[in-house]
């Protein structure tokens, strides 16, 4: 408890200090951060922020409980194949493996010409920088959480 508890009343508390020039803790205490929330644009920020995290978790788990399922059912030398497709993403860095979908959805990139090419999608498609590519990317980052703990 000492442990979520502290932290978060840290940062409560940290709720009421300035900040200073730089963007740190500034001296004094203030309640203009609480002022600051009354920003209009604050609702629509917070649902969306939330329906893209209900989303992607209902997806993540939809997905991967078959997945899971299946995982079990292997015969263990194909399972072993499986899991290690699953397990080796991790070996890549957050950041790069979220860089290389950027590249992936890149408006210049193969992906959308090939789209485009096939007919799927006209050329002004916007594959990169919508809520899309945010809940395409948030599955793909957050679905070997959901695998790993139902198939064990």
């Amino acid at each position: 408890m000492i442990f979520y508890a502290l932290p978060v009343l840290i940062v409560f508390l940290l709720a009421f200090k300035p900040v200073d020039s730089f963007g740190g803790i500034g001296n004094g205490w203030t309640l203009k951060t609480w002022e600051e929330l009354g920003n209009p644009n604050y609702p629509a920020i917070i649902w969306r922020t939330l329906w893209l995290g209900v989303v992607s978790t209902v997806v993540c788990v939809v997905v991967a409980v078959p997945i899971s399922y299946c995982l079990a059912r292997m015969r263990e030398r194909t399972r072993g194949i499986f899991l290690m497709l699953i397990i080796v993403p991790f070996w890549t860095n957050f950041l790069i493996r979220i860089y290389a979908w950027k590249v992936f959805l890149h408006p210049d990139g193969i992906f959308k010409k090939i789209l485009v090419w096939i007919g799927l999608i006209p050329e002004e498609t916007m594959l990169l920088y919508n809520q899309w590519a945010v809940l395409a990317v948030m599955i793909y980052t957050y679905l070997p959480f959901a695998v790993l703990p139902i198939y064990a």
